[in-house]
């Protein structure tokens, strides 16, 4: 006859677990011990190992949080959110004119609340350059406990300079530059005598067959300075590479109601080159202001509200 499901002896399960690994998302880890299991990861650990009883949202955002985290774990990267806004032909910028802000308040909004909910956020020095930008929380309060997220900047030449605002206004900052010969020791001297005063760090990081600074390399050392939410905020050469290397887990497109006419810096990113990345479009278009939003997100990863446009 039929043979039903039958629960494995003791010494089988022992088995099983004793070269298992154990990802326990509930209290207290010390319970799991007598099972002998052969490593319970304490990465895992952390505020969704909440006793408290919690409602929908609260839960679903402990979700989020043990999500990001399991992603820690397996694959020892941060999650990247990009966030790139354009002008009505795919346009980045405007070089025939000042460097300014042409997206809506709320849109703006919305880019320091999703720097809140960030642990790093990462520019290209062309954007610093251009842009002299303090990545900063300043539209909205921090978050309980939080500080201000970490800046990272990828400057494989160390062509930043001193008084640039992520370099003198006292936030954490990680300048990813290259450790070939060709980087000017001189100029690595001089701008680490920032190191003493400020908080600034420079790190060596190896280089592709293309010269550029490896990447994941690069999300690895984030990693290791604590690093779980990464919000990629430009430039169009940074984000492509990140896209194509297919290192984007989510993308937050802002299109706002305007037309560069002088001389437009094309984003080479529309529907296509996202899908290529694989990412999938979520639900319809979101209103900010007078700007148009698409939400993009890896199949496998839950946007972090389960209302779309409450997050950020």
């Amino acid at each position: 006859g039929k043979q039903g499901w039958r629960s494995p002896t003791r010494s089988s399960s022992c088995s099983i677990l004793s070269i298992a690994v154990l990802f326990a998302s509930v209290e207290p880890l010390q319970a799991f011990l007598p099972l002998h299991c052969r490593h319970v990861s304490p990465s895992i650990r952390g505020p969704c190992c909440s006793p408290r009883p919690l409602s929908t949202v609260a839960c679903h955002r402990r979700c989020s949080e043990l999500r990001t985290r399991i992603n820690m774990v397996n694959e020892q990267l941060p999650i990247v959110t990009l966030k790139i806004a354009l002008d009505e032909n795919g346009a980045v910028d405007d070089l025939g004119i000042t460097s300014k802000r042409f997206t809506s308040e709320q849109s703006l909004d919305a880019v320091h609340r999703l720097r809140r909910c960030s642990d790093a956020v990462l520019v290209g020095i062309g954007t610093v350059v251009r842009d002299d930008p303090s990545l900063t929380v300043r539209r909205v309060p921090l978050l309980e406990g939080r500080e201000q997220p970490l800046r990272a900047v990828i400057d494989p030449s160390l062509k930043i300079e001193a008084h640039c605002k992520v370099m003198r206004d006292g936030y954490k900052t990680v300048i990813f530059h290259s450790d070939s010969d060709e980087v000017d020791k001189r100029r690595i001297q001089l701008i680490s005598e920032l190191e003493a005063t400020n908080q600034v760090s420079f790190i060596p990081t190896p280089t592709n067959q293309h010269r550029s600074l490896d990447l994941t390399s690069i999300l690895g050392e984030l990693s290791n300075l604590g690093v779980k939410e990464l919000m990629l905020e430009g430039g169009p050469a940074t984000v492509k590479r990140f896209l194509q290397q297919k290192l984007v887990d989510r993308a937050i497109v802002i299109v706002a109601p305007i037309k560069f006419d002088q001389l437009p810096v094309p984003s080479l990113i529309d529907h296509h080159v996202l899908k290529a990345a694989g990412l999938a479009l979520l639900g319809e278009h979101q209103d900010w202001g007078k700007d148009s939003v698409s939400l993009w997100s890896k199949a496998q990863l839950q946007w972090p509200s389960p209302v779309i446009s409450e997050w950020p």
